[in-house]
């Protein structure tokens, strides 16, 4: 039996995944565990689950070496060790590609911000993914680094696939950044989307122009331009629902955007959606309102947690060409325990 263990530290949202052969034995998330939202400092608790015999172990985000090193000290029969900083939007996509009943499918991620990728000279943050089936890349939007003051025309970089560069913030740091304007948190789009609910239209500039984020309303720093728009001050629960309407107008229009590039240029009918704003569930709905003719598999999980899992997998099928596939009936795959005695022991302990 093949042992496959990934482990992803993306800066938040830490999670371990094994697999025995191509079945998940395990898939647990840090914050479960340490009751630390978002937890992503490579916890004991996490490492605890780690099986004695590993054969492929994928260390996804390890930036520092004692982070490796902090793990191989809790293994203590491991046959290959691959680390791997650069392939995100890979691991989102085999996620979701891996978790659907589709044989053949495309995988779209939008992600916030990403991971820095190299493509010849350039370096920037990949934002948006398009995978065919064979997770090869079809598109890519890639954020320019605002450090690198030299200009890159895309046409001009030699990919096999479409690209796209982006001098502004990509559609998922814009939300991030009007979630953390209203008092939440930047990971807290959910409450952003739940107060569009209670807004609408209004004289306030619009957050696109064209297919890109307006520029003019915000910053490169993650905030708003309230120099050039102090319209957007303000406490009122109208104002604040206004300004999460127009975030959330702004992201469900590129979803159509994206949507309409894969019918232009795959026959494919089956979609797989991944990374963090394939959480935005409104704008879910509305891509399968406006396509009823495309089967759509949202990932269970979405989030950053989900490259564990997608990198176990995508290295398993990989090295054994294995063509099993496993459907779940429930997220929940990490260590069983009683919630009233685990909140006792930590209550106990705090």
């Amino acid at each position: 039996m093949q042992k496959t263990v990934a482990i992803t530290l993306a800066g938040h949202d830490a999670s371990m995944c094994i697999l025995d052969d191509y079945k998940i034995n395990t898939f647990v998330q840090e914050e479960r565990l340490n009751r630390k939202k978002h937890s992503s400092i490579l916890d004991d608790k996490l490492l605890e689950l780690l099986p004695d015999k590993i054969d492929d172990l994928i260390l996804v985000n390890f930036y520092d070496q004692w982070k490796i090193d902090k793990v191989l000290q809790k293994v203590k029969n491991v046959n290959t060790i691959i680390t791997d900083d650069e392939n995100h939007h890979l691991y989102h996509a085999a996620s979701g590609l891996y978790l659907s009943n589709f044989k053949n499918a495309t995988c779209l991620v939008i992600d916030g911000w990403g991971t820095d990728i190299k493509i010849g000279e350039f370096i920037g943050s990949e934002v948006t993914s398009i995978y065919n089936s064979k997770l090869e890349p079809i598109y890519k939007d890639v954020m320019h680094n605002m450090r690198d003051f030299k200009f890159y025309d895309p046409n001009e970089i030699k990919t096999n696939y479409d690209l796209d560069i982006s001098d502004g913030l990509s559609i998922g740091i814009m939300y991030g950044t009007v979630s953390w304007f209203l008092g939440f948190g930047r990971l807290e789009g959910g409450k952003t989307m739940g107060l569009s609910a209670y807004g609408g239209p209004c004289n306030l500039p619009n957050f696109l122009c064209a297919s890109s984020v307006n520029m003019n309303v915000f910053t490169q720093n993650r905030t708003f331009n309230l120099k050039n728009y102090p319209e957007f001050k303000g406490d009122s629960f109208e104002h604040r629902a206004n300004i999460a309407f127009l975030a959330q107008q702004a992201v469900e229009e590129i979803f159509i955007k994206k949507i309409e590039y894969i019918k232009l240029n795959t026959k494919c009918k089956n979609i797989v959606f991944s990374g963090g704003c394939a959480l935005n569930i409104l704008g879910n709905s509305l891509m399968k309102e406006h396509y009823p003719e495309y089967n759509f598999f949202i990932d269970p999980i979405a989030n950053d947690a989900t490259l564990s899992l997608g990198a176990a997998k995508y290295h398993y099928y990989k090295r054994t060409g294995d063509t099993r596939r496993e459907s779940l009936d429930s997220i929940y795959l990490g260590p069983e325990y009683m919630i009233k005695e685990r909140v006792l022991k930590w209550i106990k302990q705090n």
